[in-house]
């Protein structure tokens, strides 16, 4: 495989996983919707992801990844705490 072959494959590689991410904020937003009028269920989330955190923080050695999850879990904390 030569390096155009190989880039046209990452090119095609991200465009995929840009399309599930896509699809995977639009379920997210949905579910931040509801979870900001269900009782108990925003401070699950939130307990959920600091585990989470704590969990990936201990394992992981990426701390590229590691900052990825830490920002995503704030966008969702703040997005919570907009309909409160």
């Amino acid at each position: 495989m030569d390096t155009d072959e190989k880039l046209a494959l990452v090119a095609q590689t991200i465009a995929h996983q840009g399309g599930q991410i896509s699809a995977l904020a639009s379920a997210l937003l949905c579910t931040l919707h509801a979870a900001r009028g269900t009782p108990g269920l925003t401070e699950a989330i939130e307990a959920r992801l600091a585990q989470n955190h704590a969990n990936l923080q201990a394992s992981s050695e990426s701390p590229q990844y590691l900052a990825g999850f830490a920002g995503m879990s704030e966008q969702i904390a703040a997005a919570l705490k907009q309909g409160a």
